[in-house]
This record gives C-alpha cells, sequence and structure tokens, in this order.
C-alpha cells in the first residue's frame, strides 16, 4: 500500500510546489466557509442526479452555512446538468464515486462509463476564483482509466462547471496523454519532496504557517517595500507586486485569527501594561421591511434612489430559475435600468499580447 496519498484537488499546486505534498493527510480540509458551502453544494447536487430532486435547505443546515446561497448554486447546478446530461446518458452513470488507484484518490462528482470507447467524469466547482483545473482533470481522468477493468478505451473527457460564473471547462484525453501525464507526476513532482517554491499557490496551502520558502518570500516582499519609491522603480515590479499580495492575505489571516481568540477567550495581556481587546462601536441601521410605507410617502422615487443601491447578485439569487431570471434581465436592460461600464477594479497581471506576424510566418532572421 502506497505510504502517501494525494487528492486530485491538490495536484495543481503540487506541479508548481512539489513539497506541498509532504506529510499532508488525504482528507479535504472542510473547516473554512467557502468549503462547507462547496460540500453542502455537492451533496444536494450528488442527491438531486440520483433521485431527481435535492434537498438544498437540509445540506445547508447541515454544514451550517447560507441556505440562500447553497439555493442559488444548487439551481445553477440542476440547469448545467440539465445541459450536459445528454453527454453522459447512454452508459452507468454515477453521483459521487469514490475512486483511488495507486497513491491519488478521490471522489467523482459525476463519471460515466458510455457505451463504446469513451468516459466522462464531472467536476463541480463553487470557488470564487477561475483556476486552471488540467492537473486535476488529469488525475480524475487516470482514476476513471482505471475503473474500465481493462476494457478499451480511446478517449476520456473531463468537464469542469464553475457554478458562480456560469462557466465551462473541457479537456479532452487520451490512454497515451495520461501516461503521459502520470510519468510527468512522478518525474517532476512526487521526485522532488523536499523542493518548495513560493508563489500565489501558496494562497490556501496548509503548510504555509511554518513553510520556510514562504517566508522567505515574504521577506523579500517587506525589503523591497522598504523604500517605496525603489520598489516601484523597481526592474522586478511584478514579483514584488506577487509578493505584496501574499504578505496582504497573510496578515488579513494572522488579524482574523488573532481577533478569533480574542473574541472566544477574552483579552490577551500583552506584557507591556497594555491588553488587546475587541473594540466596539456603534453601528445604526434601517429595516426597509418596517421603514418602506414611511420612505415612499415622503420622499420621490429619484429621491430614495439617491440614497440606496440595488445588487445584481442578489436579485440572481432570488431568480434560481434560469428562463425566468433571464426575462427579467431582459426586461431590466429595455428599461435602460441595467449599465455596464468598465472601472478600476485593482491590480492584475497578464501576459503581454505579442504582435502578428504577416502570412503567419515565424519572425525573420535577426
Amino acid at each position: 500500500m502506497p505510504k502517501n496519498i494525494y487528492r486530485p484537488s491538490s495536484l495543481p499546486r503540487a506541479f508548481l510546489c512539489p513539497g506541498s505534498l509532504r506529510n499532508v493527510p488525504a482528507e479535504i480540509e472542510s473547516s473554512g466557509e467557502p468549503a462547507r458551502v462547496g460540500n453542502a453544494v455537492h451533496m444536494a447536487l450528488a442527491q438531486f442526479i440520483r433521485c431527481g430532486v435535492g434537498d438544498f435547505s437540509y445540506a445547508a443546515s447541515f454544514y451550517g452555512v447560507d441556505a440562500d446561497e447553497v439555493r442559488w448554486l444548487y439551481f445553477e447546478g440542476v440547469q448545467w446538468w440539465e445541459r450536459l446530461k445528454p453527454f453522459f446518458e447512454g452508459g452507468r452513470v454515477e453521483a459521487e464515486h469514490f475512486m483511488r488507484r495507486g497513491n491519488i484518490q478521490g471522489t467523482a462528482d459525476v463519471i460515466a462509463w458510455l457505451d463504446g470507447d469513451c468516459l466522462r467524469v464531472l467536476d463541480w466547482k463553487s470557488g470564487y476564483v477561475l483556476t486552471d483545473a488540467w492537473h486535476q482533470c488529469s488525475a480524475y481522468a487516470w482514476l476513471g482509466e482505471e475503473e474500465i477493468h481493462g476494457l478499451p478505451i480511446e478517449r476520456i473527457e473531463c468537464f469542469v462547471v464553475w457554478l458562480r460564473h456560469g462557466h465551462l471547462d473541457k479537456e479532452h484525453y487520451t490512454p497515451e496523454q495520461l501516461a503521459k501525464w502520470r510519468g510527468s507526476l512522478d518525474k517532476d513532482v512526487l521526485a522532488k519532496p523536499k523542493t518548495y517554491r513560493a508563489g500565489d499557490q501558496c494562497e490556501y496551502c496548509r503548510k504555509r504557517p511554518k513553510c520556510r520558502a514562504f517566508g522567505k518570500y515574504l521577506m523579500a516582499a517587506s525589503d523591497c517595500m522598504g523604500n517605496v519609491m525603489d520598489a516601484a522603480h523597481h526592474v522586478g515590479l511584478g514579483a514584488v507586486y506577487a509578493r505584496a499580495k501574499q504578505l496582504k492575505s497573510a496578515i488579513t489571516k494572522f488579524d482574523k485569527i488573532i481577533a478569533l481568540r480574542v473574541k472566544t477567550e477574552g483579552s490577551v495581556d500583552l506584557g507591556d501594561g497594555t491588553q488587546l481587546v475587541q473594540g466596539m462601536r456603534d453601528k445604526t441601521t434601517m429595516d426597509l421591511r418596517k421603514a418602506w410605507t414611511i420612505l415612499t410617502d415622503n420622499f420621490t422615487a429619484d429621491e430614495l434612489v439617491e440614497c440606496m443601491s440595488a445588487s445584481l447578485s442578489k436579485f440572481k439569487k432570488l431568480c434560481p430559475d434560469k428562463a425566468h431570471r433571464e426575462f427579467l434581465m431582459s426586461a431590466l436592460e429595455d428599461a435602460g435600468a441595467i449599465e455596464t461600464k468598465s472601472a478600476p477594479h485593482g491590480l492584475k497581471i497578464e501576459p503581454i499580447e505579442q504582435p502578428q506576424l504577416e502570412n503567419g510566418g515565424d519572425k525573420a532572421d535577426g
């Protein structure tokens, strides 16, 4: 039996930082709220695929998360399944199917062994950030290939549905490609258990608090930011910015940990005659349900608009039915109520577009 077992979801990070796999339990980290929301959505969708209906309210209650959010994501998944279901017909379909092959194990959200020579796998994603799921899909495809039990197979297809974004990724594999991927995993990842590379992949790594590579990564960021102007004109500005993002994230998480301790255990004596306590301030709010009649009797619609705002994302959660939501959005757009405009929204790193060469030829010799 293999000493270490790895999950497909851990492999995208591992190809960037092989050391992230060392001594990490095979169980999925599920204590954070986003993870618990994902678990609730997966539970309800698996029930829907098996039985034709999913109890999203029970799933939300079981994991202690917001029922409205789970409801919205659940119905997004239901609508996606209705679109993708024809691709999974004609064979054995299973929801939440556990697989293990060698030192990799995972649970496919939906898997189908189709008549002929095709295997299809579907993975639900409920996260906020779109990421590259290629290595995770490769692992599911490699696991699914073993489930064929020696039957001939020519292609494996993986569907990744990003529920929050309404986005679908699809990957195709052949047995030869999967064998090459597995070789790369052995050579470039598992054979380098003490190789650590810090970067954006550190964001949700459980080894981050004690990782020396990550510590050095943050120290480099703080050194560069010691003189802001020098950092702003540094040729490695992109690298500095990437480190700064991780530094900001680490500080935010540290602040939350300390705040949680103060909230649960009380004040903390700092040893210098001071203590860390929970700060308090008054916050006045208005219950619009109770105030609505009074407001509309005393102000015009134009006046009320100046002090209120509407959230499109919350509006969409109120309309889980896609057809109804699209109808209302179309009506709002026809009324001129929906406006889309570009506005600054933080910084990001993206590839530089290269100029297209005429006739599609190669670059000219120097």
